[in-house]
């Protein structure tokens, strides 16, 4: 990690588990959005860290924490929905009880974190991919300026040479439970466009 004026030049670890020195690649940051990228990740106190790939991809394991954590209602998804959030009044109660009461369901839960159990075979078929070349189709990569922001964009760019990025304002990670005609209209121009 290196700094200049007003940037941050730092070392992350490319996608697809790539071998060897090609596995590291810089970006450059200005020194507020480091910062704030950086303190997306320091807990809050009294919070414990469980979002971690490894433990859920036991699958069982990371539901049952999660269910032994749930209280009546929802209040477990609250945490979720209010820190990934740029304004969490946003995210109406009428859709916290709807994804709660789907997530309610016989195996809901199990069938969720599966999608992170996946990781590990996600990350050996995505590297036999992007070994074919990159896409030559155009991609949209949608961010949103409270969470990933133009960062969607860097991340296709390793896979796909015709990335489109748009950064949806005034979001956090729940683009469409945030700002859903923003969104909309940001894959519809897309789309018009080619």
């Amino acid at each position: 990690m290196g700094s200049q004026s007003r940037a941050i030049t730092a070392l992350f670890e490319a996608p697809f588990r790539i071998e060897g020195p090609e596995r590291y690649k810089a970006m450059t940051l200005a020194t507020h959005e480091f910062i704030r990228r950086f303190l997306i990740h320091v807990l809050p106190a009294g919070f414990h860290r469980i979002r971690y790939y490894g433990l859920l991809a036991s699958g069982k394991r990371g539901e049952n924490i999660v269910r032994a954590r749930e209280l009546p209602a929802h209040p477990s998804f609250d945490r979720f929905w209010n820190e990934l959030s740029a304004n969490p009044r946003a995210i109406g109660e009428a859709t916290r009880r709807h994804y709660a009461k789907l997530y309610a369901r016989p195996d809901a839960m199990h069938s969720a974190f599966n999608q992170f159990a996946a990781f590990t075979q996600d990350a050996i078929d995505n590297k036999a991919f992007a070994s074919r070349g990159k896409l030559k189709m155009p991609v949209l990569a949608i961010g949103a300026d409270k969470s990933f922001g133009a960062a969607m964009a860097d991340e296709l760019r390793y896979v796909a040479s015709d990335v489109s990025s748009v950064v949806i304002r005034s979001s956090g990670h729940w683009l469409m439970e945030e700002q859903p005609a923003a969104t909309v209209a940001a894959i519809l121009a897309f789309l018009d466009n080619k």
